[in-house]
């Protein structure tokens, strides 16, 4: 069974390979350097980049989150206001922000490069446990475990719209074209919501556990949520309706998202592996595809095609039929 510090060392390791384009044998004798970053007086709860990679922001139960220089280690500012443990934190998409959530029920927004505090998001009456910006900055989505899930203006730090579940809402997200909002919920249902308006737009209810993430895909088609039922699912956006059913954790799964050209998903579990989910009968028509473009571009078409007709020889034919690939030639 692969524990998570190996899933975790090889997946830097992969970072790396792709980053300096090592060689296997490369690979293998890479060193892979630390620099601590060391001030918080008590656990760390999350660390996420700056999106120009230059910062990090972090978060502790010492009731501070820190900005540091990626580089060097440094720290660059504390950002103290917060009354009980600070437990995430995130930058704006360009960077001028960030905002923290905590178990004093409050959201913060701060400036990065001075670590002043801007406003203080106070309404919930419960832990606030997460808070993301929209795509344009405009706005941030926090989730509570007063089974709230409310929409700020960044700029004034007013309330404009509040959205309920039955129990604690774990974790929210915007499209990328913010017009939605999906929600995470413990109470086994995950719900998209109008950005605009804070309507109910579907309800993705067939988990049979809390649901602990949920993310649209980078094109906004789809949506994957991870459940403590030990399932993975992913939904159309567009009808709600439940797609696929990804099933092979044997614990609970707690995170899921898409790669970046929503070719892959990765779901993270209790059962101590991360498993990355393909779709293969897309990768055999991609193959089916390719053989077809070269067939058709070979010398010889094939011994029942008239020499020099640009017609498909028997074997592509097929290939086409057999994977639904008709429409791709019939121009």
């Amino acid at each position: 069974m692969t524990s998570k510090l190996t899933v975790s060392l090889i997946s830097l390791l992969a970072i790396v390979n792709a980053a300096h384009n090592l060689s296997a044998a490369e690979m293998r004798t890479a060193k892979i350097q630390s620099t601590p970053l060391a001030g918080h007086t008590d656990w760390v709860n999350s660390a996420n980049f700056s999106p120009d990679g230059r910062l990090i922001v972090t978060t502790s139960r010492d009731l501070t989150a820190r900005i540091w220089d990626t580089t060097t280690g440094t720290l660059v500012h504390t950002l103290a206001g917060h009354t009980d443990w600070v437990n995430a934190a995130n930058f704006s998409p360009d960077g001028r922000l960030i905002v923290t959530t905590s178990f004093d029920n409050t959201a913060c927004i701060w400036n990065t490069a001075t670590g002043a505090l801007i406003h203080t998001l106070a309404g919930h009456t419960g832990i606030v446990y997460s808070g993301n910006f929209s795509p344009d900055g405009r706005l941030i989505v926090t989730a509570s475990d007063d089974h709230t899930v409310r929409v700020w203006n960044t700029a004034i730090g007013a309330l404009l719209h509040t959205a309920e579940h039955t129990d604690l809402v774990t974790s929210a997200n915007f499209s990328h074209d913010g017009r939605l909002i999906v929600t995470a919920s413990r109470d086994y249902i995950a719900r998209i919501w109008d950005t605009a308006t804070g309507a109910l737009v579907h309800t993705l209810a067939e988990h049979t556990g809390a649901v602990r993430s949920a993310y649209f895909s980078p094109d906004d088609t789809f949506i994957v949520t991870a459940s403590m039922d030990c399932a993975a699912r992913i939904w159309d956006t567009s009808t709600g309706a439940l797609v696929h059913t990804l099933a092979e954790h044997t614990d609970a799964v707690e995170s899921a998202n898409f790669s970046p050209d929503s070719r892959l998903i990765v779901t993270a579990s209790d059962d101590q592996t991360a498993r990355v989910w393909r779709d293969t009968h897309a990768q055999q028509q991609e193959r089916a595809l390719a053989l077809v473009l070269a067939s058709a571009q070979h010398p010889r078409l094939g011994a029942d095609s008239p020499a020099g007709s640009g017609s498909l020889d028997r074997f592509t034919t097929q290939l086409i039929a057999s994977f639904g690939l008709a429409d791709s030639f019939s121009k």
